[in-house]
């Protein structure tokens, strides 16, 4: 009798699982919440890497009068938009054609252990009872929100509302200078919004090399970049159109 395999979480792990035990003869059912390929892989990581090229091209056509080029590029964002859900059309279809051409079975819907060997699903039709020789879990990240800040998806944003936003900012305030943090960053400037950087230690990366950390920060001034070294967030004002982040030395931007 074929083991039965529940993996809860359809990210790279969740699939990855799924797929080599499925070569090896398993029984397998995967239950996702929100989309098979996983939705850090396919809401963050691929959406900014696009989104970092596109950026990388304006960079470029902006040196294109140095050597010897007239080029006038504009953003159209949405034609970006439609960008990046093609390409994440394009891999998620690619996982799920491969999973279900190993006889996995898919679950969309919302998974909880009952028991040692049961998982208990809640999707939009009912809720199944699935039993499993042995059950893997595999539910990934979402992006953290502070307490004292309430994203309202058009001016305080997280990451996964910047792919991209629904307006490319005159002015972004990126707080946290983690490699996420550095990350979009870099892809804003790109895009062509000033941008300020909230550190709360004393460098960018703080758990990378030091002098990695000088080289990017060199690099962000070199770009117009406003670095708030030692500063830590603490509350964010919205009144109309306007956001001001306040640090917890008085700071605000």
């Amino acid at each position: 009798m074929a083991v039965r395999f529940v993996i809860v979480g359809g990210g790279p792990a969740g699939n990855q699982a799924a797929t080599y035990a499925a070569r090896l003869g398993a029984e397998v059912v995967l239950v996702e919440r929100d989309i098979v390929g996983g939705a850090a892989h396919l809401w963050d990581c691929i959406p900014s890497k696009t989104m970092i090229a596109t950026g990388g091209a304006m960079s470029f056509f902006r040196r294109a009068e140095g050597m010897g080029l007239d080029v006038d590029a504009a953003l159209d964002r949405d034609s970006l938009k439609g960008r990046v859900d093609r390409i994440e059309e394009r891999l998620h279809r690619a996982v799920v054609e491969l999973l279900t051409s190993q006889s996995v079975r898919l679950i969309e819907g919302a998974a909880r252990l009952k028991g040692p060997n049961q998982v208990v699903v809640e999707t939009a039709t009912g809720v199944e009872e699935l039993e499993a020789d042995a059950i893997q879990l595999s539910t990934g990240s979402r992006p953290r929100v502070p307490e004292w800040c309430v994203p309202d998806g058009n001016r305080i944003l997280t990451t996964r509302d910047c792919y991209p936003p629904p307006e490319i900012p005159e002015h972004a305030v990126v707080v946290g200078s983690g490699v996420t943090g550095v990350e979009f960053v870099h892809m804003l400037s790109s895009l062509g919004s000033k941008v300020t950087l909230i550190v709360s230690r004393q460098q960018v990366l703080p758990t990378k090399d030091p002098e990695v950390a000088a080289a990017l920060e060199a690099d962000f001034l070199a770009r117009g970049v406003s670095l708030l070294k030692g500063a830590r967030a603490v509350g964010i004002d919205l009144v109309d159109d306007r956001v001001t982040v306040r640090c917890d030395d008085g700071r605000q931007v």
